[in-house]
């Protein structure tokens, strides 16, 4: 490792990390690392969720509330 980052929080937080990386068999450092890696190499949300669009299918007076409750709702109208 070439460099350091240096978080601040809470004393809680960093002992239920602390607890999270022991019960991995890590290091603090090493379990932090990992979790910074998969989150950075993830991707956007939208290629995470992209196969659910258009999937969510109401009908039925389920359908007529929704659709009431976003036109109400909808703060451009």
């Amino acid at each position: 490792m070439s460099t350091t980052i240096t978080i601040r929080t809470d004393l809680e937080l960093r002992d239920a990390l602390k607890r999270r990386a022991e019960e991995e068999g890590l290091t603090l450092s090493e379990f932090l690392r990992g979790i910074l890696e998969r989150e950075v190499s993830r991707g956007p949300l939208g290629d995470l969720v992209g196969h659910l669009r258009g999937k969510l299918r109401l009908s039925g007076p389920e359908r007529d509330s929704w659709r009431a409750a976003l036109r109400e709702r909808n703060w451009r109208t």
